[in-house]
């Protein structure tokens, strides 16, 4: 990897790392948006920025765009089981009835709890839901 590349990499992981601490410790989900912009600005094929923008845009009730960055994070990694658990909750707990699919959030939490190692509450939560 040449300096510049290091370089940019550094950058994207700096604000990612940033925006996860906004968002979990600080409870800023406008703030993490902000640093994953950036990220993802610096690391365009990252589909874990996709899905930490879809986490920081349902804390924002914006249900719709939280769909396209988890749809985008799927179509680059379907078998993520944070992913699936994640938007599970989505599809199963969004205060806007338009953006609820209950069949759809069954599949999802299901998938997620069936990889190896996902057992973990997070995941539990979202089947139950």
């Amino acid at each position: 990897m040449r300096r510049f590349e290091r370089r940019t990499h550094a950058l994207a992981l700096a604000h990612e790392a940033r925006g996860r601490l906004r968002h979990e410790r600080r409870r800023d989900p406008t703030g993490a948006l902000e640093d994953y912009t950036v990220a993802l600005q610096l690391n365009p094929p990252s589909d874990t920025l996709h899905y930490r923008r879809g986490i920081a845009y349902h804390a924002l009730k914006n249900y719709a765009a939280a769909e396209a960055e988890f749809t985008t994070a799927y179509a680059r990694n379907p078998d993520s089981p944070n992913l699936l658990a994640r938007w599970a909750w989505q599809l199963a707990t969004a205060s806007e009835a338009g953006s609820r699919d209950g069949k759809a959030a069954l599949e999802f939490a299901t998938r997620a709890n069936e990889r190896p190692g996902s057992k973990v509450s997070e995941h539990l939560e979202a089947l139950a839901a």
